[in-house]
């Protein structure tokens, strides 16, 4: 029995190191947010039994948290979460603690905070900010409709993904900006041509 524990153990990590390293593949090709979760979750999801998907980035003013990409919920679901405040039940105080958040068995809970999640048929959720440095750029928020919780071990693998998440986003951020610079410098440069 111990052997067998054992084997499935190695394999199950075997199998997240495999999703990690095609995660980091995915993340440093990527040029579109969109696309960087779509794929990334195509390939992880079916490992960690994820039925739902949202990814929030920050409002301009901080206050606010808009939705930028959703997969697995009603196009109605997706319009009354399209922009939530950062004490929404869905943001679960992550961006104020910069710490991940879970809610287990949300079917059978009677806690208002969970209503969200149980409108959406979720029995699991768990919440991520992406942090970069002191400042939180948004919030990556998974769902299962088919387990009760996550496993610890599955928390901190979402966790890495979560950081690579925030990488890629400083990336295309900065790719975004010195491709703007270098617009700016080439229109200077016409300007002083003419």
């Amino acid at each position: 029995i111990e052997r067998k524990r054992g084997e499935e153990g190695s394999k199950t990590l075997s199998e997240r190191l495999r999703l990690l390293w095609e995660t980091a593949a995915v993340l440093l090709t990527a040029d579109e947010p969109e696309a960087l979760v779509r794929v990334l979750f195509g390939r992880i999801a079916p490992h960690l039994q994820i039925d739902v998907v949202l990814t929030y980035a920050m409002a301009p003013g901080g206050d606010r948290l808009k939705l930028s990409y959703a997969e697995g919920i009603s196009l109605e679901h997706a319009a009354e979460f399209s922009e939530i405040s950062l004490d929404s039940a869905l943001v679960c105080e992550v961006v104020q603690s910069h710490e991940p958040h879970s809610v287990s068995e949300i079917q059978s809970s009677e806690d208002a905070g969970s209503a969200p999640m149980k409108a959406m048929g979720l029995r699991a959720y768990a919440c991520f900010p992406l942090n970069a440095d002191e400042r939180v750029l948004g919030l990556l928020a998974v769902g299962s409709r088919a387990r009760d919780d996550f496993e610890v071990d599955e928390l901190e693998f979402l966790r890495t993904v979560t950081r690579y998440m925030t990488v890629a986003y400083e990336r295309l951020r900065l790719v975004r900006e010195l491709r703007e610079a270098d617009r700016k410098k080439d229109d200077f440069i016409a300007l002083l041509a003419h």
